[in-house]
């Protein structure tokens, strides 16, 4: 599993190898002091962004809650979610009714990079 660190101001990168069965992705949602979020009552879902060209990879699929009260999400990618070799932009999104809230957010980002096996 890869765990995206709480932090302020960073950039999170993950490299994932094109065509493999990437590991999830775990994130504890937090808010803006770094504390867990309970996330009762709210829907999480996966959205991850092709930075250079603006197409939507993932648009907004189902994460796994993993401690709903601890704001303890994954998401597990699938063989389409990474058959294209990029840089893409993703976020963990919480969302009741017309409410959202994005993670990361602010200053932070989380990168994942869908690079060539080594070698080829």
């Amino acid at each position: 599993m890869t765990e995206v660190p709480l932090g302020e101001d960073e950039v999170f990168e993950i490299n994932i190898t094109l065509g493999s069965t990437a590991d999830p992705i775990t994130a504890v949602i937090v808010d803006g002091d770094n504390e867990e979020i309970d996330l009762s009552g709210w829907t999480i879902v996966f959205r991850m962004v092709d930075i250079e060209t603006g197409i939507v990879k993932i648009n907004n699929a189902a994460c796994t809650v993993n401690d709903r009260a601890n704001g303890k999400v994954s998401y597990s990618f699938t063989a389409t979610d990474i058959n294209t070799e990029g840089c893409y932009q993703a976020w963990f999104i919480r969302k009741q009714g017309i409410l959202e809230g994005w993670y990361p957010g602010g200053k932070r980002k989380m990168i994942i990079n869908v690079v060539k096996p080594v070698g080829s």
